[in-house]
């Protein structure tokens, strides 16, 4: 069975943003998809019903966060300990595997995909986050106030054409609002 490693994220430090990829940073449980069981990212195995297990897409390794929504991280981490899925999603942000980001996300979509319209699968535990090229600083000014609207916490940058590594990575940048309201 493959474990792996998640790829952890640095603190933005006022990069240059263009031409990266941006997504809602999720408050949730951090976790990969190991092909038939969640781990933790220390490598602790999440265990969650047969039914919930037996919905998400076999032989495909994916890494992403257990996710309930906004304002929603202590149900959740609660939930999880309680080996229970209740209006929770696997939002999936990327594929541990060969290649640049974007084809990594192409091919995890394509994948998961695939197996929900030949299993016949409508109501799936898990979704893929979107990802917006961010144009400049000004787009990723107004793409962190549109989630900081909805109450989310902030926001995700990965570069373009990056490897994935399983381990601390400057090719991946959390920006959260607490950290945007400290240095304003």
């Amino acid at each position: 069975m493959m474990t792996c490693r998640p790829m952890l994220a640095k603190e933005y430090q006022g990069t240059d943003p263009a031409g990266w990829w941006m997504s809602e940073k999720l408050d949730g449980v951090r976790a990969i998809w190991d092909c038939t069981r969640f781990l933790s990212r220390n490598g602790r195995e999440l265990q969650f019903n047969g039914a919930t297990l037996a919905a998400m897409p076999p032989g495909v390794v994916l890494d992403g966060e257990i996710y309930g929504g906004p304002g929603q991280f202590q149900n959740t981490a609660a939930m999880v300990r309680r080996r229970t899925w209740y209006n929770l999603r696997f939002m999936i942000f990327d594929a541990p595997r060969e290649g640049p980001f974007e084809s990594r996300i192409a091919w995890a979509e394509g994948a998961v995909w695939r197996d929900w319209k030949a299993r016949g699968i409508w109501d799936s535990p898990c979704a893929i986050v979107a990802q917006t090229e961010c144009q400049s600083r000004q787009h990723l000014r107004e793409f962190e106030e549109g989630i900081l609207a909805r109450g989310g916490e902030g926001v995700m940058l990965r570069r373009a054409g990056s490897v994935y590594a399983g381990k601390r990575s400057p090719d991946l940048l959390k920006l959260t609002f607490l950290a945007t309201r400290d240095n304003e």
